[in-house]
């Protein structure tokens, strides 16, 4: 396949240039001396008829893993409307194609202390704005470790080098550690010795603040729930209608902060309209059934409904993390038979004390939007199912990061996580294994295989490097 690795261990090496070659040098002298090959553009020039583009993103290709530094400098820009629409720098695109292809990930990141020439420091509003979203990017869902010096880099490198040859000679490992993410879930990351979800949105979310129509709309959205609040409050207590009150705060609260500060919330948002709306398939149903054993919404209450979703839906779709949420959980409706077997996993999940309260009620508001008949129903089964597949993918890559001590700076809190994990995966292995079951054929086996060594050793989880008396690695 065109996209597949060569078959030697390439490591390509992705960052701006001028203010980070000693580092590259460096990096190039350590990655050689774990026999591993640099792919990086002091040694590749580009071939006839390739430009900076086709060059960077063959390299990606070409290579079983990849490398990021990121400096205060995003980098060159190329300027190419067809395969750059959202201007993104060379090194950024690197990445996204690293990400693309799922190839494990290293991340370096140069902190604050780091001594830098000014002409390395981006000062222009945009290009700031623009390298703060790609460090949020690089550092969502995976280990990094930040460098304060050359001398700091250099000893990092030494260990992220020798893990990720240990990484490259465990294959199961390396399809978990950077595994595809589900198009319709929560994506997650790790806030202390818990998983959270992350629900914010990008820089094209934060573009679509800046239309002078969003913020109305959005003024409208709040006024019609807070409009419809006066109604559920008075139909919470009759059956078929519970919890519909808590329904419209949900949305309430994500409808509070100032329009530019959304994109922070995108993902809950998304979830708190498409739970109301499931309300309003709901009654579109009794509607239709004459007999139904619930009475439909008084025509006032289902006015005041259906403008708030008809206001709210579409206004949010302007948003296109949310428009792309939506299209991915209409186009991949999920089985229903899939509910039991993710809701067996995450309530071991809290059991066990993986994520917080927070997140729980998060997914069990989803889980009930989603045992509705209706289209927003099956929308919600959608979400939910692939926040769960989307939480223990990303829950099996921290163990796998974990098992190749790539823990840096977090081990304590790493091991914490580690073992929570592997509580769940014993307690949940046929649950897993059946969600699972229509997935990639590598991340299926990797699942099963480390499910199957961790009930064999149920043992309190140790990183191989320190089995193989490593000290503590990236």
């Amino acid at each position: 396949m065109p996209d597949d690795p060569k078959s030697f261990p390439g490591v390509m090496i992705s960052s701006t240039f001028t203010d980070l070659k000693e580092h590259r040098d460096a990096l190039i002298d350590t990655l050689l001396k774990q026999g591993l090959h640099p792919v990086a553009m002091e040694h590749n020039a580009p071939r006839p008829g390739e430009d900076v583009i086709s060059a960077s993103l063959r390299m990606v290709r070409e290579a079983s893993a990849y490398i990021g530094l990121i400096s205060h400098r995003y980098g060159e820009i190329p300027d190419d409307p067809d395969r750059n629409p959202d201007r993104l720098s060379i090194s950024r695109l690197e990445f996204d194609e690293a990400q693309r292809l799922a190839r494990p990930t290293l991340v370096f990141i140069m902190g604050d202390g780091h001594p830098v020439l000014p002409s390395h420091i981006d000062k222009g509003p945009a290009q700031i704005q623009k390298l703060e979203d790609y460090r949020t990017r690089a550092k969502a869902g995976r280990i990094y470790e930040v460098f304060d010096s050359l001398n700091d880099f250099e000893k990092q490198a030494i260990h992220g080098a020798a893990n990720l040859r240990r990484l490259l000679d465990n294959a199961h490992l390396a399809a978990l550690l950077n595994p595809p993410l589900n198009p319709v879930g929560h994506r997650w990351k790790r806030e202390g010795d818990q998983l959270v979800p992350d629900s914010s949105g990008d820089e094209a979310d934060a573009t679509a603040c800046t239309d002078p129509i969003v913020a109305q709309l959005h003024k409208a959205a709040r006024r019609h729930a807070g409009t419809f609040l006066r109604f559920a409050v008075r139909l919470d207590n009759v059956p078929a209608w519970t919890g519909i009150a808590d329904a419209t705060q949900r949305l309430i609260k994500q409808l509070e902060p100032h329009t530019a500060d959304l994109p922070a919330g995108l993902g809950y948002l998304y979830d708190a309209i498409l739970e109301l709306g499931g309300f309003l398939d709901q009654d579109n149903g009794f509607l239709r059934l004459p007999d139904a054993n619930a009475d439909p919404l008084a025509p006032e209450a289902r006015r005041a409904l259906e403008t708030l979703i008809r206001t709210a839906a579409p206004w949010a779709r302007r948003f296109p993390t949310i428009r792309d949420l939506d299209d991915a959980a209409g186009a991949f409706l999920t089985r229903r038979d899939l509910l039991a077997p993710a809701s067996e996993i995450i309530a071991e999940v809290v059991r066990a004390g993986l994520i917080p309260a927070s997140a729980r009620q998060q997914l069990e508001t989803l889980r009930e939007a989603g045992s509705r008949e209706s289209t927003q129903g099956a929308k919600a089964a959608s979400r939910f199912v692939g926040s769960t597949v989307s939480l223990v993918l990303f829950a099996t890559s921290e163990l796998a990061a974990f098992e190749l001590g790539m823990a840096g700076n977090i081990a304590a809190e790493h091991s914490a996580i580690a073992n929570k994990i592997a509580t769940v995966y014993v307690n949940t292995e046929s649950a897993t294994l059946r969600l699972f079951e229509e997935a990639p054929a590598d991340i299926r086996t990797a699942i099963a295989e480390i499910i199957h060594r961790i009930i064999a050793a149920p043992r309190k989880l140790v990183p191989l490097h320190h089995a193989a008396g490593f000290r503590q690695g990236f």
